[in-house]
């Protein structure tokens, strides 16, 4: 008779839902993790016999929360939006500062997602020397890393098709043997 209280539900039922909502609520945090999160990839192209040359760099923030955040970029950097398309948070303008550090202020991230922006800037390479001979379609010669710092994931870009090379230590030279239509595994 005791156990067949129904007053009972009244309490229990919403009691059992609070508990396990915040058995979720933590178990969600503890998975997802609390860090803010920023990954970046900077692609950088030089030219022979100069040492300037143009890094495109791609920034992106994960926020497990709701966050705003006041970005700077060295190097007097031009931030822009990626290509992303349609309408959203994701589309929010810019806050740019110009300057040496430029800065993005108040870059809006939404509740567990990942926004990112572009940024382009002139930048000092390590200087290379070439010597090449284009053959019809085929281009073949060397690199010659001409600077005091070593280059590491060298790759010659010719035609669509890309030749890795080993690393360069200053001083050294690779050998270029490219032909458009080769495959490069």
């Amino acid at each position: 008779r005791r156990i067949d209280r129904r007053e009972w539900a009244w309490l229990t039922i919403p009691a059992l839902v609070v508990v396990f909502t915040a058995i979720a609520l933590v178990m969600g945090t503890l998975l997802r993790g609390t860090d803010v999160i920023v990954n970046q990839l900077a692609i950088v192209q030089g030219a022979a016999g100069t040492d300037r040359g143009r890094a495109d760099a791609y920034v992106g923030i994960f926020a497990p929360t709701r966050s705003t955040f006041d970005v700077q970029l060295p190097g007097g950097a031009l931030p822009s939006l990626t290509g992303q398309s349609g309408e959203g948070p994701d589309r929010l303008p810019l806050d740019v500062l110009l300057g040496d550090p430029a800065r993005v202020r108040g870059f809006q991230v939404g509740f567990g997602s990942v926004r990112g922006f572009h940024a382009e800037a002139a930048v000092r390479v390590p200087r290379i020397e070439t010597e090449l001979v284009l053959t019809g379609s085929h281009l073949s010669g060397s690199v010659t890393n001409a600077s005091d710092e070593r280059l590491e994931h060298v790759v010659m870009a010719y035609g669509g098709m890309l030749q890795e090379l080993s690393d360069l230590e200053p001083g050294a030279t690779g050998a270029i043997d490219l032909v458009p239509g080769d495959r490069v595994d």
